[in-house]
């Protein structure tokens, strides 16, 4: 795996569970790069470089499921999981149409990464 496709992109408001997810996934040996809105990661253009993004679906501005969608407009198919504190019905549906995994918090560290390494590019 390059060290880019070995990357985690973190987008979430909280600096709690950005902070969280950073140790979560640095202590799995994965490299995490955090933002805290949608908005961030797409002016960064960060998002092409990664191998698998997770996304809060409650963001200021953009939320979750537009940022995803922005993103595969762009032609960019990232490996996505959703994470929610609260998310509406019709959200839930769209992820489940997805099929991108969605983790409700406070979930379990072990089920996150285990997610991810299903996620992340082959060699």
């Amino acid at each position: 795996m390059s060290k880019a496709s070995n990357r985690i992109v973190v987008v979430d408001d909280d600096p709690g569970i950005r902070q969280a997810l950073v140790r979560l996934l640095s202590a799995a040996g994965l490299e995490v790069t955090t933002f805290e809105c949608g908005e961030t990661l797409l002016a960064a253009g960060d998002a092409a470089h990664s191998g698998v993004l997770i996304l809060d679906i409650q963001l200021p501005g953009m939320n979750g499921l537009e940022v995803h969608d922005r993103l595969q407009l762009q032609g960019m198919s990232i490996p996505t999981i959703f994470i929610t504190g609260r998310a509406g019905e019709r959200q839930l549906e769209q992820i489940q149409r997805l099929g991108t995994p969605c983790f409700s918090k406070p979930f379990p560290g072990a089920a996150l990464i285990n997610a991810v390494r299903k996620r992340l590019p082959a060699a």
